[in-house]
C-alpha cells in the first residue's frame, strides 16, 4: 500500500541525481554494445561440381575468408537427399542417379557456398586434355576464348578449371574467355577437374601497332629480283602497305616504292640495272606515318646468266651436259662448252661451240677414270662470260669375268668379282656366239659377299649359252670383251635314272609309306673328281656297299643307286601308280678340281610308276 507521504526538495533532488546516474550507466552500456561488430566471414568449398558413382563417397572442405575469423561454424543441407546426403562432416554420400545442390551454411552471417553433384552408375574417367588454338597472338585490351577439350568423348567430367602462370600480362576466367594485360608471353592451363590432366596454351601480348619483317631476296638476275616479307598490324589500320627500294641505304617511300596488299608480300622487281647494289625494305603507312622494317641489300647479275652444266650420262669416255643461257634480249656473238683436266677451264682449252641456248651435248674421247671441269660459256660485245664449274669424273674401264657356280638342268648361277664402285652391271645372253640386247638381258647385283652375282632361268636342258656384260648411255651400247659361255645339264654333263623298284618302309607303324630304289646312270665328258650328295631328306646314295649321304667318283660313264624314304603311292589314274614324296632331292655334283656345282633336281612328285 503507497503512502501519502510528501516528498521533500531535498529527497527530489538525491531522486533526480539517483535517476541521472542510472541513466548514465545504462548509455553506456549500451554504447559499448552497439561499437562492436559482428564477424561476418566468406564461405566457399573446395569443389563446385562433383561426380559421384551410386553408393560412392566424397567430403567437401569448406574454408572461410579472412582465415582467421572467430567464428568458422556452418551447417550442410543437400537439395535432394534421395539422390545425394551430405553429414555434419561435409561428407557426401551418392544415392541415386540424378542431380543434386549440397549447400554450406555460416552460422555467422548466413552465408552459403553450393556443389552441384551428379549421381551416375559408373564414372569414365579423364584420360587427357586439349587446348585450341595451343598459341595465339594478342593485342592489350583484346580477349579471346580458349576451347579444352577432353577425351575421352564419353569422360563423365569434362569440367575443367583455367589458370594464367602471370595475370600481369593475360587473364582467363572460368569460361577460358583470355584477356591481354600488358605485353609479354605467357602460359594459360586447363586442368581437368578429373584426373588433373593439364593442357596449355602460349599466349603472345602485343602493344598496337606493326610488325614488319626484313625483306628476303631472291631469283636475282641481272634485271629482276623476286622480294618477299610480311606486314602485320596488331590493333591499327594500314593504309598502304609495299616495297620500297634504291641504290643507296635506307630506301623509304620517296624512293622508287611498289604499293601492295596482305599481310603476305611478294614482287618481283624489274627493270633494274646490272651488276648494280640495291637495298630493299618493306613499308606500312599507319595513322599517316610511315613505318619500314630491316634493310636487305642484293647485287644484280651481269648481262648474261649462265647456268651451271648438269652433268650425267657419265661413262669411261663420254659425258652429257646440259645447260642455259639467258641474255635478256642481247645477241650473242659465241657459245658453247669449255673443258679441261684443270679447274676453271677457259676456252683457251677444249672447247665446243654450239648454235642454242639451250645447252645439250655430249663430250667424247674423254679418259677413262680422269677428273675433267666444265663450265658454259657466252661472248657478248666483245666479252667471254662464264658459268660456274661443274665437274665430273670418267668411270673405269669395267672389268669383269663371270665365273658359274652353279648349274642345273634351267638355271645357272654365276658369280663375277665388282669392279670399284660398281653395284649392278647389265648381262645379255644367247645359245649364239657374241648376244646382243636384242636377245636376253638381265642383270648382275652386287651382294653382301662383294661380289657380283647373276642368275639366268627358264633354260633349256643341254644347251650352251653365251653370256657377256654390256653397257648402255642414252643410245650407244658398249659390249664389254669378256664373253663366257657354259652348258645346262643334259649335253656334256648328263643323268638317267632306271627304276629298281620300291618295298614298303617297315619302321612306319601307323601308316603305309615306301622305300624308292633308283639307278642313277651318269655319263659326265667334263674332267673331274666328283662329290656327290643327297641333299634332301631320307635321301641316301650308295656306289658299292652300305647307302650315306655322299659319294665319290671320277668322270666318264657309269652308275650309283639312290634310295629314297618316305613316298607314298597315288593312282594315276590310268591303272597305275606312282611314288610321292614330301620333299624334293637335290642330287649335288661337285667338282672338286674347279669347285663347279652341278644340280640334279629329283621331284617331290615324280614319274615314279608302279603297277
Amino acid at each position: 500500500m503507497l503512502s501519502n507521504k510528501k516528498f521533500s526538495s531535498r529527497s527530489m533532488c538525491v531522486l533526480a541525481e539517483t535517476v541521472l546516474l542510472l541513466a548514465l550507466l545504462l548509455a553506456s552500456g549500451c554504447s559499448k554494445s552497439d561499437d562492436k561488430e559482428v564477424e561476418s566471414p566468406d564461405i566457399a568449398l573446395n569443389k563446385n561440381e562433383l561426380v559421384l558413382e551410386k553408393g560412392k563417397t566424397e567430403r567437401l572442405i569448406a574454408s572461410f575468408t579472412p582465415g582467421d575469423a572467430s567464428d568458422k561454424g556452418h551447417t550442410w543441407s543437400s537439395s535432394v537427399p534421395g539422390v545425394a546426403t551430405v553429414d555434419e562432416t561435409g561428407m557426401v554420400t551418392a544415392v541415386e542417379l540424378g542431380e543434386a545442390v549440397i549447400t554450406t551454411t555460416s552460422l555467422v552471417g548466413k552465408k552459403t557456398a553450393t556443389c552441384k553433384v551428379t549421381v551416375v552408375d559408373k564414372v569414365v574417367n579423364v584420360t587427357g586434355v586439349s587446348i585450341n588454338p595451343i598459341d595465339t597472338t594478342m593485342v592489350v585490351g583484346d580477349d579471346v576464348t580458349l576451347e579444352a577439350t577432353v577425351i575421352p568423348d564419353n569422360a563423365t567430367n569434362k569440367a575443367v578449371a583455367w589458370s594464367s602462370e602471370d595475370n600481369s600480362i593475360a587473364t582467363v576466367d572460368r569460361d577460358g574467355k583470355v584477356t591481354a594485360v600488358a605485353e609479354g608471353k605467357v602460359a594459360i592451363k586447363a586442368t581437368t577437374n578429373n584426373g588433373s590432366k593439364t593442357a596449355s596454351c602460349q599466349i603472345t601480348v602485343l602493344n598496337k601497332g606493326v610488325i614488319i619483317s626484313a625483306p628476303e631476296v631472291s631469283a636475282v638476275t641481272s634485271i629482276s629480283a623476286l622480294v618477299t616479307g610480311t606486314a602485320k598490324a596488331f590493333g591499327v589500320k594500314i593504309s598502304e602497305v609495299g616495297i620500297c627500294y634504291s641504290t643507296t641505304p635506307s630506301p623509304t617511300i620517296n624512293d622508287k616504292k611498289v604499293s601492295l596488299s596482305g599481310e603476305s608480300l611478294s614482287y618481283t622487281l624489274t627493270k633494274l640495272e646490272a651488276n648494280t647494289t640495291y637495298y630493299v625494305r618493306i613499308y606500312a603507312i599507319t595513322d599517316g606515318s610511315a613505318k619500314y622494317g630491316d634493310q636487305a641489300m642484293f647485287a644484280t647479275k651481269t648481262t648474261v646468266d649462265i647456268s651451271i652444266p648438269q652433268i650425267t650420262s657419265v661413262s669411261t669416255s663420254t659425258a652429257y651436259i646440259q645447260g642455259t643461257i639467258t641474255t635478256y634480249g642481247l645477241q650473242t656473238e659465241e657459245i658453247g662448252i669449255c673443258y679441261s683436266i684443270s679447274p676453271m677451264p677457259t676456252i683457251a682449252d677444249t672447247k665446243v661451240i654450239l648454235s642454242n641456248n639451250n645447252i645439250a651435248y655430249t663430250l667424247n674421247d674423254l679418259q677413262p677414270e680422269t677428273t675433267y671441269y666444265v663450265r658454259i660459256f657466252a661472248k657478248l660485245n666483245g666479252d667471254y662470260y662464264y658459268g660456274e664449274t661443274g665437274e665430273f669424273t670418267t668411270t673405269g674401264i669395267i672389268k669383269t669375268h663371270f665365273e658359274a657356280t652353279d648349274i642345273y638342268e634351267d638355271k645357272i648361277i654365276l658369280i663375277s668379282a665388282a669392279p670399284s664402285g660398281i653395284t649392278t652391271i647389265n648381262v645379255c645372253y644367247g645359245t649364239s656366239p657374241n648376244p646382243k640386247i636384242t636377245d636376253n638381258t638381265t642383270t648382275a647385283s652386287l651382294e653382301s659377299d662383294g661380289k657380283l652375282h647373276l642368275e639366268l632361268t627358264a633354260l633349256k636342258p643341254g644347251t650352251t649359252y653365251y653370256i657377256r656384260p654390256y653397257n648402255r648411255i642414252e643410245s650407244k651400247v658398249e659390249y664389254f670383251d669378256d664373253e663366257v659361255f657354259i652348258q645346262t645339264i643334259g649335253g656334256d654333263f648328263s643323268i638317267d635314272l632306271k627304276i629298281n623298284g620300291c618295298e614298303k618302309d617297315m619302321s612306319e607303324m601307323y601308316t603305309t609309306r615306301y622305300k624308292l630304289y633308283l639307278e642313277i646312270v651318269y655319263d659326265i665328258k667334263i674332267t673331274g673328281t666328283y662329290l656327290v650328295e643327297a641333299v634332301g631328306d631320307n635321301s641316301y646314295l650308295k656306289k658299292n656297299t652300305d647307302y650315306s649321304k655322299s659319294i665319290y667318283l671320277e668322270n666318264g660313264r657309269g652308275s650309283f643307286y639312290f634310295r629314297k624314304d618316305g613316298g607314298w603311292k597315288e593312282f594315276n589314274g590310268i591303272g597305275a601308280y606312282y611314288l610321292v614324296f614330301p620333299y624334293e632331292t637335290d642330287l649335288k655334283f661337285t667338282n672338286i678340281d674347279d669347285d663347279i656345282r652341278y644340280h640334279y633336281i629329283l621331284k617331290e612328285k615324280g614319274l615314279y610308276y608302279f603297277d
